[in-house]
């Protein structure tokens, strides 16, 4: 699974509110280039197409002019819900809690080009803070709505929770602040409805200050033992976003997406589009084998939920597609030169470890 190209599903859900407005994918593109807009040039853009964050911010200015919808970037942001950010949109919803979802926003942003965040840590409280260097005053204000608005939608999926209908003081979101360097705007009314938190405009930055008391809430969907299958995941995406020709880590990516009832070799070699000979042969090229591969994966997700989860060595090894958990015991000895219980007691020595599975 590729990476979600997140910045073309904001371009796509532009050209929904465009279409209802009664302006052209054409109409919106040429006032987007006279801005400064960098691909799509001949008009052509598909999901393949690599929008930057100013490329965005060029495409609402645009729409907002062509349509006159002053709070178009929260409305559009309001639409970009969890499944829009793919693999990583369901790591977070497996994630524990929210301190734990939002470290995670942090750490993988760069997989589907996401918003400018930056953490800035207060004891046990967090501060979300949105990166506006070299943006004008126009482009400052859409995107704070558009990430603001986009992490207002990815929060209610984690946490469920409303303003509405409960007890003053009772409501971890109440103790939110979110904070807007521009003046009120005139549609500050649907900041009200869209954040159910403290709001404050004039302020020295745009961000959302989060106490311990909500980021230590559960997320109400958290799974630890898939949220260790998509962290990897996570991980293999972001190290090979600079190595995708390398036959290795698409095998990598496939195998690691397929927890739990691995791929075969012929599968993979047809999900990759060549045939299961060619395969071999470029695996051969860069050193290494299918089973090697596999072995590989097997290893970094067995390590993960032996120190992650309190699941026994037999549910493990099942995870992991051996019949008998004798076979799992060995195997996991010859990778890493101890058994699976003493791994997880902490009797091993990471580097040695790293040396044996590279």
């Amino acid at each position: 699974m590729k990476g979600r190209n997140l910045q073309y599903d904001i371009y796509q859900r532009l050209l929904s509110c465009m279409e209802k407005a009664g302006v052209s994918p054409e109409q919106l593109l040429n006032r987007a280039y006279k801005k400064g807009l960098s691909v799509g040039k001949c008009l052509s853009v598909s999901d393949d197409t690599k929008f930057s964050g100013l490329d965005i911010m060029y495409l609402l200015e645009a729409a907002e002019e062509l349509s006159g919808d002053t709070a178009l970037a929260m409305r559009i942001g309001q639409q970009i819900n969890i499944e829009s950010y793919g693999t990583f949109g369901f790591a977070l919803m497996t994630c524990a809690t929210q301190r734990d979802a939002i470290y995670l926003l942090e750490r993988y942003k760069k997989i589907f080009s996401g918003p400018p965040w930056q953490i800035v840590e207060q004891d046990k409280d967090l501060t979300l803070r949105v990166n506006c260097d070299g943006l004008s005053a126009k482009q400052t204000q859409m995107t704070s709505e558009l990430c603001f608005s986009q992490l207002a939608s990815i929060g209610k999926t984690l946490h469920g929770l409303k303003n509405k209908n409960r007890m003053p003081g009772t409501n971890p979101i109440e103790k939110v602040e979110i904070e807007f360097t521009y003046p009120e705007p005139p549609h500050a009314d649907l900041y009200i409805d869209i954040f159910p938190a403290k709001i404050a405009f004039n302020r020295d930055s745009n961000q959302i200050h989060f106490p311990a008391k909500f980021l230590d809430m559960p997320v109400k969907t958290a799974n630890p033992f898939d949220y260790i299958v998509f962290k990897q995941q996570c991980a293999e995406l972001l190290s090979n976003l600079d190595n995708a020709e390398k036959i290795t880590a698409a095998v990598r990516v496939l195998l690691i997406q397929s927890a739990g009832s691995f791929l075969k070799i012929g599968e993979v070699a047809d999900q990759l589009g060549i045939s299961e000979r060619t395969l071999r042969r470029r695996l051969n090229a860069e050193a290494t084998s299918f089973c090697h591969t596999l072995d590989e994966i097997r290893n970094l997700l067995a390590r993960e939920y032996l120190t992650q989860t309190d699941l026994i060595v037999a549910e493990i090894a099942h995870l992991l597609g051996y019949e008998e958990t004798a076979n799992f015991r060995r195997a996991f000895k010859r990778w890493n030169g101890l058994s699976p219980s003493q791994y997880r007691s902490g009797k091993y020595d990471n580097s040695r470890l790293l040396g044996m599975i590279t």
